[in-house]
């Protein structure tokens, strides 16, 4: 099975899908211009809904039950995303008429790092927070004097 928890690849594919669903939704208001079909701000909001669904999506499927498996799967997440985006994204950013410089490709990093890099943060952060929470349940669950809400 794809979303078996007992394979590292399942983990690699929520992590990729984190960043491919985003990726292909951008594709449909990006030309090949690198303009945008709708408004910078409509298309952030997009992209942070598209992001964060497929970021929750593929969290539920991956299950973390600690807090140390869903760091574990927040950090596989962010190091994936970030490396496809660097090896994807940046270049298109940064490529002007066609040309790709690694002058441009370098200067095009802290850009990206500001206007996209940080966002992985937040949709990874909730892998940790599921962890802990499925951690906190089933301590919940076994000690009943601690305070739960069912």
């Amino acid at each position: 099975l794809l979303w078996d928890p007992g394979f590292a690849m399942y983990r690699v594919t929520g992590g990729f899908l984190v960043w491919l669903v985003p990726f292909a939704v951008s594709c449909l208001f990006v030309g090949p211009d690198g303009k945008k079909s709708i408004s910078e701000d409509i298309f952030k909001s997009v992209m942070l809904f598209v992001g964060s669904m497929t970021a929750t999506w593929c969290t539920l499927r991956c299950k973390p039950q600690t807090q140390w498996e869903g760091l574990e799967l927040a950090v596989v997440w962010l190091t994936l995303n970030w490396t496809l985006d660097l090896a994807v994204l940046v270049p298109l950013m940064a490529s002007t008429g066609g040309t790709l410089s690694l002058q441009a490709y370098f200067q095009q990093i802290p850009i990206w790092f500001t206007k996209i890099g940080m966002n992985y943060v937040a949709f990874v952060s909730m892998c940790y927070v599921a962890g802990a929470s499925a951690e906190r349940a089933t301590a919940n669950h076994y000690d009943l004097s601690k305070p739960h809400f069912n």
